[in-house]
């Protein structure tokens, strides 16, 4: 895992299944969380096949935090700020 320390937050990098269990215990309920993540936006009805992709910037003030070691997961649940 890559980190890399600020004053309030601290920013990382995932790169195996290890290093989501270690962010699963370092997260908190109420901790903010951003990250990139891509939406498909569709128009009218008349663009009923698909849509623009688009690359956005989200933060998730976490409620609750679950781990799931068989399927190499780990989802933060909560309301997007």
């Amino acid at each position: 895992m890559k980190l890399n320390f600020g004053k309030d937050w601290v920013d990382f990098v995932v790169e195996s299944e290890d290093d989501l269990y270690v962010i699963y215990l370092l997260i908190d309920p109420g901790d903010v969380i951003y990250g990139w993540t891509v939406r498909e936006f569709r128009g009218g009805r008349e663009s009923s096949r698909g849509g623009e992709r688009i690359r956005i910037y989200v933060g998730l003030r976490v409620e609750d935090l679950e781990y799931h070691a068989f399927r190499g997961v780990c989802l933060g649940l909560g309301g997007v700020c």
